[in-house]
């Protein structure tokens, strides 16, 4: 269902694994568990959603769900995770205010000509990562670890590949070179 996974925070391993194989069989949603804000902090934004028994850090950019300690209503949960999916499927994601990326058609949109092209889901996944990082450099590693799921030890050209056709589809639409390579990664220039 969502290519990134679910973070749980719990210092009860017990609970969290329970939870986590809950979700993963109910869901198909792969989940990160870590014990506490700090090691969450590791994860972000490469998460959909945080599972916490503690307190949010306000560092959190992506939705929140606060459990209580067991037991919990697993399909309450469930509903919880579900609907926020769904509403991650509706948004749409604005550049600069001359793109929006519609995710649930899976469409780019030049705002200005009213034009579209559609993307495969790792340009969508890329795009997000790209779109995350507000104008910061994304190191390759990084968008090859949250987009694909290689470690640095890969040696592919899988993500220079995806850049270039999805340059080639913005240039579809109009002039701009929105995605700039830099010196051992890649930013949008909004």
């Amino acid at each position: 269902m969502s290519e990134l996974p679910l973070l749980i925070i719990s210092p009860d391993a017990d609970f969290s694994l329970a939870m986590a194989a809950h979700v993963k069989r109910e869901l198909a949603i792969a989940c990160v568990i870590v014990s506490g804000n700090k090691e969450a902090k590791q994860h972000l934004p490469s998460v959909f959603a945080v599972i916490t028994t503690e307190i949010p850090d306000d560092a959190m950019t992506c939705p929140v769900i606060t459990v209580a300690q067991p037991p919990v209503k697993l399909q309450d949960l469930l509903d919880d995770i579900a609907y926020i999916l769904h509403n991650q499927l509706t948004e749409e994601v604005s550049f600069g205010g001359r793109y929006s990326l519609q995710l649930r058609h899976k469409q780019l949109k030049h705002l200005a000509s009213g034009h579209s092209v559609l993307l495969t889901d790792k340009e969508v996944a890329l795009l997000q990562n790209l779109a995350r990082s507000n104008g910061q450099v994304s190191a390759k590693e990084q968008l090859l670890k949250e987009v694909w799921g290689f470690d640095e030890t890969i040696d592919t050209h899988t993500l220079e590949t995806h850049i270039y056709r999805l340059r080639g589809k913005f240039r579809e639409l109009s002039d701009d070179d929105i995605i700039a390579a830099t010196d051992g990664g890649y930013k949008l220039e909004l």
